[in-house]
Protein backbone atom coordinates (compact mmCIF):
# COMPACT_ATOMS: atom_id res chain seq x y z
CA UNK A 1 0.00 0.00 0.00
CA UNK A 2 1.48 3.39 -0.93
CA UNK A 3 2.20 5.88 1.85
CA UNK A 4 -0.40 8.29 0.44
CA UNK A 5 -3.18 5.66 0.44
CA UNK A 6 -2.07 4.41 3.86
CA UNK A 7 -2.32 7.89 5.40
CA UNK A 8 -5.72 8.53 3.83
CA UNK A 9 -7.18 5.13 4.78
CA UNK A 10 -5.99 5.32 8.38
CA UNK A 11 -5.96 9.10 8.94
CA UNK A 12 -7.55 8.77 12.39
CA UNK A 13 -4.78 6.44 13.56
CA UNK A 14 -1.51 7.56 11.92
CA UNK A 15 -0.40 9.06 15.25
CA UNK A 16 -0.53 5.66 16.96
CA UNK A 17 2.62 3.68 17.62
CA UNK A 18 2.82 -0.07 18.18
CA UNK A 19 5.46 -1.43 20.59
CA UNK A 20 5.79 -5.15 21.22
CA UNK A 21 6.98 -6.40 24.59
CA UNK A 22 7.65 -10.13 24.38
CA UNK A 23 8.25 -10.22 28.16
CA UNK A 24 4.76 -8.84 28.80
CA UNK A 25 3.31 -10.77 25.85
CA UNK A 26 1.64 -7.55 24.72
CA UNK A 27 1.69 -5.05 21.87
CA UNK A 28 1.19 -1.63 23.43
CA UNK A 29 -0.55 1.04 21.35
CA UNK A 30 -0.27 4.73 22.23
CA UNK A 31 -0.25 8.12 20.57
CA UNK A 32 3.14 9.44 19.51
CA UNK A 33 1.99 12.97 20.27
CA UNK A 34 0.61 12.69 23.79
CA UNK A 35 1.37 9.11 24.89
CA UNK A 36 -2.31 8.36 25.42
CA UNK A 37 -4.43 5.45 24.25
CA UNK A 38 -6.87 5.84 21.37
CA UNK A 39 -10.22 6.88 22.86
CA UNK A 40 -13.78 6.91 21.63
CA UNK A 41 -17.34 6.68 22.89
CA UNK A 42 -19.71 3.83 22.22
CA UNK A 43 -23.29 4.42 21.13
CA UNK A 44 -26.03 3.13 23.42
CA UNK A 45 -25.49 -0.62 23.61
CA UNK A 46 -27.46 -3.26 25.47
CA UNK A 47 -25.76 -4.89 28.46
CA UNK A 48 -25.53 -8.66 28.10
CA UNK A 49 -23.39 -9.14 31.22
CA UNK A 50 -22.54 -6.26 33.56
CA UNK A 51 -19.54 -8.17 34.94
CA UNK A 52 -18.00 -11.25 33.37
CA UNK A 53 -14.90 -12.67 35.08
CA UNK A 54 -12.39 -14.54 32.94
CA UNK A 55 -8.75 -15.34 33.69
CA UNK A 56 -8.23 -12.84 36.53
CA UNK A 57 -9.86 -10.01 34.59
CA UNK A 58 -13.37 -8.56 34.59
CA UNK A 59 -15.26 -7.52 31.48
CA UNK A 60 -18.53 -5.85 30.61
CA UNK A 61 -20.20 -7.49 27.60
CA UNK A 62 -22.41 -5.35 25.37
CA UNK A 63 -24.65 -6.44 22.51
CA UNK A 64 -24.36 -4.82 19.14
CA UNK A 65 -27.78 -4.54 17.57
CA UNK A 66 -28.09 -6.50 14.32
CA UNK A 67 -30.12 -3.61 12.87
CA UNK A 68 -27.10 -1.31 12.92
CA UNK A 69 -27.82 -0.21 9.34
CA UNK A 70 -30.69 1.83 10.75
CA UNK A 71 -28.63 3.46 13.49
CA UNK A 72 -25.93 5.82 12.22
CA UNK A 73 -24.20 6.02 15.60
CA UNK A 74 -23.80 2.22 15.81
CA UNK A 75 -22.72 2.10 12.17
CA UNK A 76 -20.03 4.74 12.79
CA UNK A 77 -18.85 2.92 15.94
CA UNK A 78 -18.50 -0.36 14.04
CA UNK A 79 -16.68 1.41 11.22
CA UNK A 80 -14.09 2.86 13.63
CA UNK A 81 -13.61 -0.44 15.49
CA UNK A 82 -13.10 -2.27 12.18
CA UNK A 83 -10.74 0.42 10.81
CA UNK A 84 -8.59 0.22 13.93
CA UNK A 85 -8.58 -3.56 13.57
CA UNK A 86 -7.30 -3.20 9.99
CA UNK A 87 -4.70 -0.65 11.10
CA UNK A 88 -3.51 -3.06 13.81
CA UNK A 89 -3.18 -5.83 11.23
CA UNK A 90 -1.16 -3.56 8.92
CA UNK A 91 1.25 -2.70 11.72
CA UNK A 92 1.62 -6.31 12.79
CA UNK A 93 2.30 -7.28 9.18
CA UNK A 94 5.05 -4.62 8.93
CA UNK A 95 6.74 -5.67 12.19
CA UNK A 96 5.96 -9.41 12.26
CA UNK A 97 9.46 -10.49 11.23
CA UNK A 98 11.06 -8.28 13.91
CA UNK A 99 8.58 -9.17 16.66
CA UNK A 100 7.83 -12.83 15.95
CA UNK A 101 10.66 -13.95 13.68
CA UNK A 102 8.18 -14.73 10.91
CA UNK A 103 6.54 -12.63 8.21
CA UNK A 104 2.76 -12.79 8.33
CA UNK A 105 0.68 -12.39 5.21
CA UNK A 106 -2.91 -11.16 5.02
CA UNK A 107 -4.34 -14.67 5.44
CA UNK A 108 -2.20 -15.32 8.53
CA UNK A 109 -3.35 -12.03 10.03
CA UNK A 110 -7.03 -12.80 9.50
CA UNK A 111 -6.55 -16.01 11.49
CA UNK A 112 -4.22 -14.62 14.16
CA UNK A 113 -5.59 -11.14 14.99
CA UNK A 114 -9.00 -11.58 16.59
CA UNK A 115 -11.64 -8.94 16.01
CA UNK A 116 -13.02 -7.30 19.15
CA UNK A 117 -16.57 -7.86 17.89
CA UNK A 118 -17.52 -11.48 18.39
CA UNK A 119 -20.55 -13.53 17.42
CA UNK A 120 -22.46 -16.15 19.39
CA UNK A 121 -25.76 -17.65 18.25
CA UNK A 122 -26.24 -14.92 15.62
CA UNK A 123 -25.71 -12.19 18.23
CA UNK A 124 -22.84 -9.74 17.88
CA UNK A 125 -21.20 -8.48 21.03
CA UNK A 126 -18.10 -6.69 22.24
CA UNK A 127 -16.41 -6.97 25.60
CA UNK A 128 -14.45 -4.28 27.38
CA UNK A 129 -11.99 -4.93 30.19
CA UNK A 130 -12.95 -3.20 33.41
CA UNK A 131 -10.26 -1.37 35.38
CA UNK A 132 -10.38 -2.17 39.09
CA UNK A 133 -11.19 1.18 40.68
CA UNK A 134 -13.72 2.14 43.34
CA UNK A 135 -15.43 4.55 40.94
CA UNK A 136 -15.82 1.86 38.28
CA UNK A 137 -17.09 -0.68 40.81
CA UNK A 138 -19.62 1.87 42.07
CA UNK A 139 -20.85 2.65 38.55
CA UNK A 140 -21.10 -1.01 37.57
CA UNK A 141 -23.08 -1.85 40.70
CA UNK A 142 -25.89 0.24 39.15
CA UNK A 143 -25.78 -1.54 35.77
CA UNK A 144 -28.09 -4.46 35.09
CA UNK A 145 -28.55 -6.88 32.24
CA UNK A 146 -30.65 -5.50 29.34
CA UNK A 147 -29.93 -1.84 30.24
CA UNK A 148 -28.65 0.43 27.50
CA UNK A 149 -25.47 2.33 28.31
CA UNK A 150 -22.86 4.51 26.62
CA UNK A 151 -19.21 4.08 27.55
CA UNK A 152 -15.97 5.92 27.00
CA UNK A 153 -13.45 3.32 25.87
CA UNK A 154 -9.71 3.12 25.20
CA UNK A 155 -7.73 0.82 22.94
CA UNK A 156 -4.71 -0.37 24.95
CA UNK A 157 -3.22 -2.81 22.46
CA UNK A 158 -3.11 -6.51 21.69
CA UNK A 159 -2.58 -9.37 24.11
CA UNK A 160 -0.31 -12.07 22.70
CA UNK A 161 -1.34 -15.63 23.44
CA UNK A 162 -0.11 -18.87 21.89
CA UNK A 163 -1.84 -18.64 18.55
CA UNK A 164 -3.75 -15.35 18.63
CA UNK A 165 -3.46 -11.65 19.16
CA UNK A 166 -6.52 -10.25 20.92
CA UNK A 167 -7.36 -6.56 20.76
CA UNK A 168 -7.99 -5.15 24.21
CA UNK A 169 -10.39 -2.30 24.82
CA UNK A 170 -10.99 -0.89 28.28
CA UNK A 171 -14.03 0.95 29.57
CA UNK A 172 -12.86 4.11 31.35
CA UNK A 173 -14.00 5.67 34.61
CA UNK A 174 -15.95 8.29 32.70
CA UNK A 175 -18.66 5.77 31.67
CA UNK A 176 -22.17 7.10 31.74
CA UNK A 177 -25.30 5.20 32.61
CA UNK A 178 -28.60 6.02 30.96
Amino acid sequence: MSLQKYKKKFSNFVDLTFNCSTDDRYIYVKSLTNGEHYKMETPFLKVLKPVHNHKNRSYIILAINNDFDFNEEVNEFLYMINKLHEFSQENIKVYSKKWFGKEFDVFDLDNIVKRPIEEHKNNNYIKFAIPTTELMESKLSKVDKDMYIKCDIEFHGLKISRETLMEEWYVTDRSEEH
